[in-house]
């Protein structure tokens, strides 16, 4: 299929579609850094291009911010979806929490938790309910301030979410918080004695 979008793209260079359909290919192939070049070339083209929405370059950016993460280029992924979120401010509550999570990934990758903090507050305002930010962000508390109110909450909060769940994966979230509320627990009564 690379192939046939290689060819159309041969045949006329300014075929943006072929372009993100080429890159979306690329990224579900394990081609990553020519999957990263050919976001790039794409979200370039279409800069300015009122045919295209801020809905599909915001999940464009999320694609290439995703795979800049995983090719440990954490610092591109934080400049590419911090300037994504100020030039996109008009996305809606999901784009908006996608690029702030992912922000919060390469933000806590890089070592810089404070700035995964505040994009994880973003994502949360997006989806206060979401699972996943919770957990993030009780593991964010627990690295910036180990033994915290912040993250004894934090992680209490996600027993509260996960109170009668039957899914599997908020199941495993609730034993995790179950273990680092014993560990704070184990640790608080070490520190008394």
């Amino acid at each position: 299929s690379n192939y046939v979008v290689w060819k159309n793209l041969a045949a006329d260079p300014g075929l943006l579609p072929a372009w993100r359909l080429l890159a979306w290919l690329r990224s579900r192939a394990g081609e990553r850094d020519l999957a990263i070049e050919t976001w790039g070339i794409w979200l370039e083209a279409v800069r300015d291009d009122p045919r295209v929405s801020d809905a599909a370059r915001s999940e464009a950016i999320c694609d290439l911010g995703l795979l800049l993460v995983r090719a440990k280029r954490h610092e591109e992924a934080i400049a590419l979806l911090d300037t994504a979120l100020l030039d996109l401010s008009e996305l809606d509550l999901s784009s908006r929490s996608r690029s702030s999570s992912l922000l919060a990934v390469a933000a806590s990758e890089a070592g810089a938790l404070e700035e995964a903090l505040l994009a994880l507050e973003t994502a949360r305002e997006a989806e206060p309910k979401e699972l996943l930010f919770i957990v993030q962000e009780a593991l964010l508390l627990e690295r910036l301030k180990p033994q915290s109110e912040a993250a004894h909450a934090a992680w209490s909060e996600v027993i509260r979410q996960t109170q009668g769940a039957t899914d599997v994966g908020a199941l495993l979230q609730r034993t995790r918080a179950e273990a680092h509320l014993a560990g704070m627990s184990f640790l608080e009564d070490e520190g008394a004695n």
